[in-house]
């Protein structure tokens, strides 16, 4: 009985990762479980779609969800560079950069780096 939420759970997020029918997923997201990571891989297929209020919208849920997560704060920070919105881009560098994690692991690092890159590249 366990095994049907989560299979339900798993097939909504591999549908938000590979479809841009943003309205057919609209309709599964009811009944998806609210996490973390689904909120973020939500937040992902707006992104995709530059459908960038509601992905906005994911993303600081998933961060209020688990502040401890520098994962929100990086697709945030993404989402505003793709968008070419620099200064909101640069507010969430900043906030990866300064984001205090208990492990430091490759996905940490790298998104540290690239936004240490985004703001050593910015005009003054």
């Amino acid at each position: 009985l366990l095994k049907k939420p989560y299979h339900y759970d798993k097939c909504v997020v591999e549908l938000c990762s590979l479809s841009r029918d943003t309205a057919g997923v609209e309709k599964l997201l009811y009944n998806l479980s609210p996490t973390c990571s689904h909120f973020s891989t939500i937040g992902d297929l707006y992104t995709k779609c530059c459908i960038y209020d509601k992905a906005e919208l994911y993303y600081l849920n998933a961060h209020y969800m688990v502040p401890n997560m520098i994962t929100p704060l990086y697709n945030l920070f993404k989402m505003y560079r793709s968008k070419g919105d620099a200064s909101n881009a640069a507010f969430y560098a900043n906030k990866v950069l300064n984001h205090k994690v208990k492990i430091e692991n490759t996905k940490t690092l790298k998104a540290k780096k690239d936004a240490r890159d985004f703001l050593v590249g910015m005009p003054y």
